[in-house]
């Protein structure tokens, strides 16, 4: 998980991470995360990429200009938008 120190050396000035389960982030990259104030929030499930951020299963909406999908285990990215699926070579 290094995307979040690097977000922040390229100027983010919030980072908010978004997971199903804990993230199962630890030791040195955790800490990094945690040294730039990255924001872990979870449970949560991300319904859908909006132009304004993320739209949650709960209806709540995290603002954000710029989200960085990061698919560890699981490649269900119906949130995503078919476009974005088809050019990751995925069908669904």
């Amino acid at each position: 998980m290094t995307w979040p120190t690097e977000a922040h050396r390229l100027g983010a000035e919030e980072i908010t991470l978004v997971d199903i389960q804990e993230p199962l982030s630890f030791g040195k990259e955790r800490e990094a995360a945690e040294e730039v104030d990255a924001k872990f929030r979870w449970p949560v499930i991300t319904k859908e990429i909006i132009h304004d951020g993320i739209k949650l299963d709960t209806g709540e909406i995290i603002l954000a200009d710029t989200v960085i999908i990061s698919v560890g285990m699981c490649r269900i990215l119906t949130f995503c938008p078919r476009r974005w699926r088809l050019c990751a070579g995925l069908s669904r």
